[in-house]
């Protein structure tokens, strides 16, 4: 071997070995998505989509570049150990400077009695290491869920579709309405993949401009959609003019993108 060139050779192995700048994997990204609709022996109805919130949040991380390998998909029965095992498998894969995303869509009652969220969901997300933690949380009473991990002093971002008094909505194709699935997530996925969206005129639409979209449009599909619809009653409250709200937890400091391209 030519020795000028073996000497490059042994230069760069330890420039590997020795600097790891070199050898540093870019940030990345790591989701676990969860979406549950069958209840059998629980007193809440089936909510039988297949999976579509759980499907346009997953074609959305494919749009901005998230690996096909760093995207778990959690479907029935999704059980307590289930999620748990998710979380166990973001913490485990989900470094510093990386995104770890987990969304659930489902009844909130589940989550609060079966999956003993406000217990076990803290103590678990708080393993992972990553500075940019997001939760999305689409259920019933889900600012309960993001009022839960209030306490957490590592970074996060936590967003609910709905207040912690109040009630979302999932559209069935039984019942001829425009949007199948729930309201937020479909507007939030769409705000997220939608330019006008980007509030502060950047260039890019992050998870907090697009959180404030969809509450926006979803506040006006159920006051002219589904409130409108005379099969449909709800409890007092509903009505006014600034239901449902959106909670979001913000403990980042700075604007999250999910772009990874």
């Amino acid at each position: 071997m030519n020795r000028g060139l073996s000497l490059k050779v042994l230069y760069l192995a330890a420039a590997l070995m020795l600097g790891g700048a070199f050898l540093a994997a870019a940030p990345t990204g790591w989701a676990v998505l969860v979406q549950k609709e069958g209840y059998a022996g629980m007193d809440l109805p089936d909510l039988r989509n297949n999976c579509i919130d759980l499907g346009a949040v997953h074609w959305l991380l494919n749009d901005k570049g998230w690996p096909a390998d760093h995207i778990l998909e959690i479907r029935d029965p999704a059980t307590q150990e289930d999620v748990l095992k998710g979380l166990a498998w973001l913490a485990q894969h989900a470094k510093k400077d990386d995104i770890a995303l987990f969304y659930w869509s489902g009844h909130g009652t589940y989550v609060r009695k079966k999956l003993e969220w406000a217990k076990v969901f803290p103590p678990a997300w708080a393993k992972i290491e990553s500075r940019n933690r997001l939760v999305l949380v689409d259920a019933c009473h889900a600012g309960e869920f993001t009022d839960a991990l209030a306490e957490d002093p590592n970074p996060t971002l936590c967003i609910g579709s709905v207040g912690t008094s109040e009630l979302g909505w999932s559209g069935d194709w039984r019942e001829g309405l425009p949007i199948i699935g729930t309201i937020f997530t479909h507007y939030w996925v769409e705000a997220m993949a939608d330019p006008t969206a980007d509030l502060d005129k950047d260039g890019r639409v992050s998870v907090q401009e697009a959180a404030i979209r969809a509450e926006a449009k979803q506040r006006r599909y159920m006051h002219e959609v589904v409130w409108a619809d005379k099969r449909y009653a709800f409890p007092e409250g509903q009505k006014n003019p600034d239901y449902p709200h959106v909670p979001v937890l913000d403990k980042l400091g700075h604007p999250l993108f999910l772009d990874l391209k």
